[in-house]
């Protein structure tokens, strides 16, 4: 079987690789189709990778400074993406693979064009859904999306909770829809291991007190503003707890700035405001306690299985698939979103005791090995993949 994994923009760096490599220990010929600038180019596969997607634009934004501004870039990749979209096309003529397996859609009104050409050339097309609509959601995305979605053959969500929301969102066939978990991420314990002081040592923290970590790019819907709050709450219990902020804003970061100083936390946040490169990553989290997710909104988040990964607990907010993923005072504790007092209970609770917080991290670790594991992923997507297969022959006899 010949498999096209596409991810545009390598939005799914870690989730996309893990897939390929599961996929192709399972003797399926894998491919990935992405951006020029793929981060794990140099890294161990046992797969293939065509960067295809945004030579161009991602030349002008490393020469010319004009190119970093985001509506300039956004310009840029949305004109380059229709263009690399045809010799995507192309490709697919020459290669011939039996599935598409799409991670992402970045021009969805452009995508339902091209993957109604791609259904007419005979492909089949199978679309990842990690988010269900843009977290920031504009007008007519619904609409827009509601095309893609009916245009491909299945559907994959990481939880049944996902779902049910998509069918109460848009008018979708609910057959086409499989539920099929998000897979952790031991691949990152491979790149360095190392003690909590030593992490600490090399973010230039201090060794004393308790950490509690953020982490990942900084958006609206995430909820920050309630963690900062929460904080507050902490201290009282906790005087030398710090909260490591760890990723890019990708939101002004001025109200957080502004909550911060009128709060008188500043001395109690370490701020890391960049991208964080996949070297590093493991740093923040061997530093750490606990990781919180805040969030108000969202689908489901590759950083609870980050923080399985390294033996963290974690307390998130009952929205989207985080629920279906957080086993409720086994593995980290779920508390309703927008409450800084309960968000604030939960990490006391994890902190005030060390033989909790080490049962819930290994127990978060024993679910990302077993319930989440990148060989029981490969072998359901496997069988998606079969089906559709099987499904296609009997209309074409």
């Amino acid at each position: 079987m010949k498999v096209v994994i596409v991810d545009p923009n390598s939005d799914s760096l870690h989730y996309a690789y893990s897939l390929c490599q599961a996929l192709s220990q399972e003797n399926v010929n894998v491919e990935l189709v992405t951006k020029y600038d793929y981060e794990w180019m140099g890294k161990k596969k046992d797969f293939s990778v065509k960067n295809m997607f945004f030579k161009i634009s991602t030349w002008l934004i490393y020469e010319f400074a004009f190119f970093n501004h985001q509506r300039s870039r956004q310009v840029m990749k949305g004109l380059e993406y229709v263009v690399d979209y045809l010799f995507f096309i192309r490709h697919c003529l020459g290669t011939k693979p039996d599935i598409i397996h799409f991670q992402w859609f970045l021009i969805p009104l452009a995508d339902a064009i091209y993957l109604k050409v791609l259904k007419r050339l005979g492909f089949r097309i199978v679309y990842t859904a990690h988010n269900i609509l843009p977290h920031e959601e504009t007008k007519n995305d619904k609409k827009k999306y509601e095309r893609v979605y009916n245009t491909v053959d299945r559907i994959i969500m990481h939880s049944h909770n996902n779902k049910v929301e998509l069918l109460d969102l848009l008018t979708v066939e609910s057959s086409k829809i499989k539920i099929i978990p998000h897979g952790g991420y031991d691949d990152f314990k491979i790149i360095e291991r190392m003690s909590k002081e030593d992490a600490r040592n090399r973010l230039n923290m201090s060794k004393a007190g308790e950490t509690i970590l953020f982490f990942g790019i900084i958006r609206e819907y995430k909820g920050l503003q309630y963690l900062i709050k929460s904080l507050k709450i902490v201290k009282e219990k906790f005087p030398q707890v710090k909260l490591v902020i760890a990723g890019k804003p990708a939101v002004d970061f001025w109200k957080h700035f502004k909550l911060i100083d009128d709060l008188s936390l500043g001395e109690s946040i370490s701020l890391h405001l960049q991208f964080i490169p996949t070297k590093d990553v493991p740093l923040y989290f061997y530093a750490s306690d606990l990781v919180v997710l805040p969030y108000i909104k969202t689908y489901q988040s590759g950083i609870v299985f980050m923080a399985y990964t390294f033996k963290r607990p974690v307390v998130v907010t009952k929205t989207g698939g985080l629920p279906e993923v957080v086993e409720d005072g086994k593995s980290g504790y779920v508390v309703p979103p927008r409450d800084e007092n309960l968000l604030a209970e939960a990490i006391i609770k994890i902190l005030k005791n060390k033989k909790l917080a080490k049962r819930m991290g290994d127990y978060g670790a024993q679910i990302a090995k077993t319930k989440h594991s990148w060989s029981l992923i490969a072998e359901r997507t496997m069988r998606l993949y079969q089906n559709l297969l099987t499904e296609g022959e009997k209309v074409n006899k």
